[in-house]
C-alpha cells in the first residue's frame, strides 16, 4: 500500500523529467530521443523557461523535421509564451520561411497578436523577410492589423526601410494613409528615413502628402528636416499636383 503511495507521488517528477528531456532533446536535434519520449507520453506541449514549447524549441533551431514529429505529436501552434508569442510569431522573427509554412499547415491563428498586439507579418515585416511575408499573406493574414501602438506592417516596413517588403504589402491592400497612436503614416517614417523607393511607392497608391500627426507635421516636413531632397522635391511635386486638381463637381 505504501509503495503505491510512493509510486503515485513520484509520477509528477517522472512526467516533469520527460518534459525537460524532450526539451534538451528537441534544442540538440536529437531525433530519435524526441519520438522515443513522444512515444512514452513526454507533453508535446508543456511549458520550459520563459514560457516557451517544445515546438517553440524547435523552431528556434530551424530543424523542420523535428518541427513535423512535434505537430504530428499533437503540438499546439496557439500557444504563447510569456510574452504572447506563439511559434509563427518566432519563426516569422526569425525569417525561417519553411519552418512558418509547415507550421501554417496545422492552420494556427495567423493574426494572433503578442503583448505589443503584434501578429506574425508585422513582426517578419519590420526585419525584412520576404518569403515569410509572402506566406503568410497566402494565408490571408490580416495586412492591416494594428499593433498596441497602431502601427501596420506597412509602417514595420517602411520604417526600416525594407522597400520589397513594402511594395508586397502594397500590393496585398496595405492602407497607405492609416495613422498611429502619434498620428505617423507609413508616407512619414519613409520620407524622414530617406528611403526613395518607398516613397516613389507609397505615393504610386495614392499615399496622402497633406496628412499631418499629432505634433502637426507632415512628411514633407520630416523629408526638409532631415535633409532629403530627392524626396522633398517628390513630396513637393505630389503637393502642387494635388492643389492644383480640379475639384469633382457635386
Amino acid at each position: 500500500m505504501e509503495q503505491r503511495h510512493h509510486e503515485r507521488g513520484m509520477m509528477p517528477f517522472f512526467r516533469k523529467r520527460r518534459e525537460l528531456a524532450l526539451t534538451e532533446a528537441v534544442q540538440h536535434g536529437h531525433t530519435e530521443v524526441v519520438e522515443g519520449l513522444l512515444e512514452r507520453a513526454a507533453n508535446v506541449n508543456s511549458k520550459g523557461p520563459y514560457g516557451r514549447t517544445p515546438l517553440m524549441s524547435a523552431v528556434a533551431t530551424g530543424n523542420n523535421e523535428i518541427v513535423k514529429i512535434l505537430l504530428n505529436a499533437g503540438a499546439d501552434a496557439d500557444i504563447k509564451d510569456e510574452d504572447g508569442r506563439t511559434a509563427v510569431m518566432h519563426a516569422a522573427w526569425e525569417g525561417r520561411a519553411n519552418t512558418v509554412k509547415i507550421l501554417l499547415s496545422s492552420e494556427p491563428d495567423v493574426d494572433a497578436k503578442d503583448g505589443d498586439h503584434q501578429t506574425a507579418l508585422m513582426l517578419a515585416a519590420g526585419r525584412g523577410h520576404i518569403r515569410v511575408v509572402k506566406a503568410l499573406l497566402e494565408m490571408n493574414a490580416d495586412v492591416n492589423a494594428r499593433s498596441k501602438s497602431g502601427d501596420t506592417a506597412l509602417m514595420c516596413a517602411t520604417g526600416n526601410g525594407h522597400a520589397h517588403t513594402a511594395r508586397i504589402l502594397l500590393a496585398a491592400g496595405a492602407d497607405t494613409d492609416v495613422t498611429n497612436e502619434y498620428g505617423y503614416t507609413a508616407l512619414m517614417y519613409a520620407a524622414s528615413g530617406g528611403y526613395t523607393r518607398i516613397v516613389e511607392s507609397l505615393l504610386a497608391k495614392g499615399a496622402d502628402v497633406s496628412i499631418k500627426n499629432r505634433y502637426g507635421y507632415m512628411a514633407l516636413t520630416y523629408a526638409e528636416t532631415n535633409g532629403r531632397a530627392e524626396i522633398v522635391r517628390l513630396l513637393r511635386r505630389e503637393k502642387v499636383s494635388a492643389s492644383s486638381a480640379p475639384e469633382t463637381a457635386v
